[in-house]
Order: structure tokens, then C-alpha cells, then sequence
């Protein structure tokens, strides 16, 4: 009987230690599966936005425009929409010169070119990023 008990509580003891470690893996397990869930939805670097803004910026500032008879109503919101290399961004690039003509300038501006390669990995949560970088020009 006594040798049964000892048996019992050996058996008890290796289980508890395994108990233990199999926790132990969990946990790490745990921790690499958060690490790479990290970098799957990693969000974008403000500097990486910053540069996508600066750049946008100096396309506009350089670009060459004809100006077209199109008249925007303040505060109007529109949805431009065309065939490719019908004019479409240089539309935006003569509405952002008027703004800018009327006293605007590029920290009340905000251009974003959401076709930007760096910009293509851009999740719901860099929304707050992007305004930050905005708000610190």
C-alpha cells in the first residue's frame, strides 16, 4: 500500500511538473504568435508618412498647370472621377494652387496619394498617425 502511494505521488509530481512546463510553452507560444501578429498588422512609421506627405507636396508645388474653367464651391466636397491621364490629380494640384492663392498654406492642406507604393501596407489605425503627422507641420 505504501509503495502504491509513493507511486501516486510520483506520478502527481511528474504530472504538476509537466503541468508547468506545458504552461511554460503556452505562454511562449503565446508571446511569438502576439510578435508576429505585430508585424503582420504592423501599422506605418510616421516618417514613412511624413515622406509620402513632403513628396506629394513638392509634386504640387513643382508641377506645371494649365488652368482650367473649373470653379469649386467652398467647402464642397467632391468625387473626381475619369479615365487615366484624363487630368484628374492635376485638377486637385489647380484646386490646392487656389486654396494656397487664398491664403491657405500646406499645414491646412492635406494631400494624401493613397496610390503611393509606400503607403500600401496603410491600415484603419494610421488614420491617427496621418493626422499627427499633419498637425505637426
Amino acid at each position: 500500500m505504501i509503495k502504491k502511494c509513493e507511486n501516486i505521488a510520483k506520478n502527481r509530481i511528474l504530472l504538476i511538473l509537466f503541468y508547468k512546463k506545458f504552461l511554460t510553452l503556452q505562454t511562449k507560444l503565446y508571446k511569438i504568435a502576439q510578435f508576429l501578429l505585430n508585424i503582420i498588422y504592423m501599422s506605418i512609421s510616421k516618417d514613412v508618412i511624413k515622406q509620402c506627405l513632403i513628396s506629394k507636396q513638392r509634386e504640387v508645388d513643382e508641377a506645371v498647370i494649365v488652368p482650367r474653367p473649373i470653379d469649386f464651391e467652398e467647402n464642397g466636397n467632391y468625387v473626381i472621377v475619369g479615365v487615366r491621364h484624363a487630368g484628374k490629380s492635376y485638377l486637385l494640384y489647380q484646386r490646392v494652387r487656389q486654396l494656397q492663392a487664398a491664403g491657405m498654406k500646406w499645414d491646412e492642406i492635406l494631400f494624401v496619394d493613397c496610390e503611393d507604393e509606400r503607403l500600401t501596407e496603410f491600415q484603419t489605425e494610421d488614420f491617427n498617425s496621418l493626422l499627427d503627422v499633419h498637425f505637426e507641420f
